[in-house]
């Protein structure tokens, strides 16, 4: 009986190992005082009775099929134990180098690019910034509908955003706007997207100021506070000569001029901020303000008269190790000047146009370009229209329109007494227009136009594509930095 009962269990035991190593691959190491009597199990296992039977009987036949195939094999030896952990030589899986580090697969992302399983140095250094950003680029970026973006937000701290020499920067992994998409950036401070892969814009990327309001970075226009415009080169505030005469406000320059303040009489007009001649992409900057349009500042009253200066656009870069890829609009556009205004019901001392503010600054660079159908706008904005008797005087439109350059401002009044805004630097104009002067006593002159931004390009291939380019003059094609 002891012999038929521990053959049974053996059986049993054998049936439930190959059923657990079909079924799931898992090993069972049996406890064999579980089985009965060690004299009888240990003794018939090692030298007869049940294990003879077992080794040459119906093990024989199992094992002679599934050793094939593998499964016996393991539980014979000790089963899956025998993993041998990570293998291989390293490899890459497009910017990220795979490899074995112990027993584990471990994976980095390269600051540059990845060949052969080995990360290569990044072939350049991106403007203002250090090759290492590249390196802790971590999310991705995509827009398919309206979103706006605040670069204050980098002075309180925000994944994957940082503040870097009073710019805000952002390092990701990849950018895509689609063609559904656009993403508007404000704030004060101008904006860097550091990308350790491709960047895709489709749909509209826009730093541009809006009226008083600068983009990213911009310079404000001129005011009570600082009558001249603020940034690089901000148009200066006109003359006030006597009683009643006021010049416009001089436009706001960057990397063309910004017009002239129209003459008032022997108020002379504010001059137009002269365009840089040496930058080249270092420091990151935006556009510069449109100078004041002097009137009336009355103590005990809560309005003036004055035309204020449109604000500069936005200073906004980007910096990629892979394409960088284009067939919607990049848009860092000035603001308009804002008209002059009436003497409270008076029927003297109106106030003059200001100046409108330049367009900011765009920097691209990437390992390659396709430009193909891409509109790149840093166009100035119109000067503001000076008051005078009769209807009111408009404001100079802002340089955001890709096809024509933003119209001044239309004088107010009837006569000759107060004058329109100069056009602002576009499409068909390298600079801001000269705003309107008069030579009526009392009068008032418009605002001069904003002048254009900078678009900087920086590679060492030839780019891909047809673009344009608002206004044409603004661009410059160089080699990157090293």
């Amino acid at each position: 009986m002891l012999r038929a009962s521990a053959l049974a269990q053996r059986l049993l035991l054998s049936f439930l190992l190959v059923t657990l190593q079909l079924g799931c691959a898992i090993v069972v190491n049996p406890d064999e005082g579980r089985l009965g009597p060690d004299a009888g199990v240990d003794g018939g296992r090692d030298t007869g009775g049940v294990d003879s039977g077992r080794d040459t009987g119906r093990d024989t036949g199992r094992d002679s099929g599934g050793d094939t195939g593998g499964t016996d094999t393991n539980v014979d030896t000790g089963g899956t134990d025998t993993d041998p952990g990570c293998t291989g030589a390293p490899r890459c899986e497009g910017d990220t180098r795979v490899f074995c580090e112990g027993d584990r697969e471990a994976r980095v992302l390269c600051e540059g690019a990845c060949e052969d399983g080995e990360c290569t140095s990044p072939s350049y250094r991106p403007a203002n910034f250090t090759r290492d950003l590249w390196g802790s680029a971590t999310g991705d970026i995509n827009v398919g509908d309206s979103r706006s973006f605040d670069t204050d937000v980098c002075m309180t701290g925000m994944a994957n955003a940082m503040l870097i020499d009073e710019v805000c920067v952002l390092v990701t992994r990849s950018m895509t706007i689609a063609r559904s998409g656009s993403l508007t950036i404000t704030g004060s401070l101008p904006i860097a997207f550091i990308v350790a892969g491709d960047v895709d814009i489709s749909g509209t990327l826009d730093a541009s100021a809006r009226g008083l309001v600068p983009g990213p970075g911009g310079g404000t226009g001129g005011g009570t506070e600082d009558a001249d415009g603020g940034g690089p080169s901000g148009g200066e505030a006109g003359g006030d000569v006597g009683s009643y005469d006021d010049g416009g406000g001089g436009g706001g320059g960057l990397c063309t001029g910004g017009g002239r303040g129209g003459r008032a009489d022997d108020a002379s007009g504010g001059d137009g901020g002269d365009p840089l001649d040496d930058w080249n992409g270092e420091p990151l900057i935006g556009g510069s303000g449109g100078g004041l349009g002097p009137g009336f500042l009355r103590a005990g009253f809560d309005r003036d008269n004055l035309g204020r200066g449109g604000a500069g656009g936005g200073g906004l870069q980007i910096s990629a190790l892979g394409t960088l890829s284009v067939s919607g609009t990049i848009r860092a556009a000035g603001g308009g000047g804002q008209p002059g205004g009436d003497n409270l019901g008076s029927d003297a001392d109106w106030g003059a146009g200001g100046g409108g503010g330049s367009g900011g600054a765009v920097v691209l660079e990437a390992e390659r370009f396709d430009l193909a159908n891409a509109s790149l706008n840093v166009g100035g904005g119109g000067g503001g229209g000076a008051e005078g008797r009769g209807p009111p005087p408009g404001p100079g439109d802002d340089g955001a329109d890709d096809l024509d350059p933003a119209a001044g401002g239309r004088g107010g009044g009837q006569g000759d007494d107060s004058r329109a805004g100069g056009i602002g630097a576009g499409a068909g104009r390298a600079g801001g227009g000269d705003g309107e002067s008069t030579e009526a006593r009392g009068g008032n002159g418009g605002g001069g136009g904003g002048g254009g931004g900078c678009v900087e390009l920086h590679t060492e291939r030839p780019i891909s594509g047809e673009y344009r380019v608002v206004p044409s003059d603004a661009i410059q094609v160089r080699a990157r930095f090293e």
